[in-house]
């Protein structure tokens, strides 16, 4: 995970992308780098306390919006890989 800026907030982790997407955080775009995805979002205080939240065991969320997240986001990446490796 890194900070490319103080506007915007990346990670590769997609468990933790769709927990914060689950939670709200805005999704940006999502990069294909070595046919990996980067999941990339706006950054807000809410997003810093939701990241907290996930890694310090309590990030309660209801189970069916973190799969559809989940599910939502994995999708998206493979469309993002299949549309980089068109690109080249």
């Amino acid at each position: 995970m890194s900070n490319d800026s103080s506007k915007y907030w990346k990670t590769p982790d997609i468990h933790l992308a769709a927990f914060l997407y689950a939670r709200g955080a805005v999704v940006v775009g999502i990069d294909a780098v070595d046919r990996k995805p980067i999941y990339s979002f706006v950054d807000s205080t809410d997003r810093q306390a939701w990241y907290s939240d996930y890694h310090t065991g309590s990030p309660f969320i209801d189970v069916r919006i973190y799969v559809y997240a989940w599910r939502d986001l994995q999708q998206k990446s493979r469309r993002a890989i299949l549309e980089s490796h068109e690109a080249r």
